[in-house]
């Protein structure tokens, strides 16, 4: 069976027979819209330029957060796969940065004077 949608959350992909008359993904649970697998694509562009979109959008998802719950998650969720790709570069959100920050202090043994 060809997988033709991800899940946003779980990454778990599924072929159309296996979301037939469901409203969530069946491995996780999530109820938003799962990415088609034809329209990956992909794009050229500079870390610092997606740095920049990640916390425009890491923002917006906390300004959001009340009305939208899952929008956090679903975007820590898209920012965590972009990252792996990219394991050596730094992180993408601010929120990435801070933790980024906070290990090193616990790794220096500064955090706790």
């Amino acid at each position: 069976m060809e997988k033709i949608v991800r899940c946003v959350i779980c990454e778990s992909e599924f072929s159309e027979q296996e979301i037939q008359n469901i409203d969530c993904c069946p491995s996780c649970g999530h109820k938003g819209v799962p990415c088609t697998i034809i329209d990956d694509v992909e794009i050229k562009i500079n870390w610092h330029e997606l740095h920049i979109l990640c916390c425009w959008a890491e923002r917006w998802a906390m300004q959001i957060e009340k009305e939208a719950p899952s929008s956090v998650v679903t975007l820590d969720c898209i920012v965590q796969r972009i990252q792996k790709q990219h394991h050596n570069k730094h992180p993408l959100t601010l929120r990435g940065e801070m933790e980024q920050i906070d290990q090193k202090g616990e790794s220096d043994g500064r955090k706790n004077r």
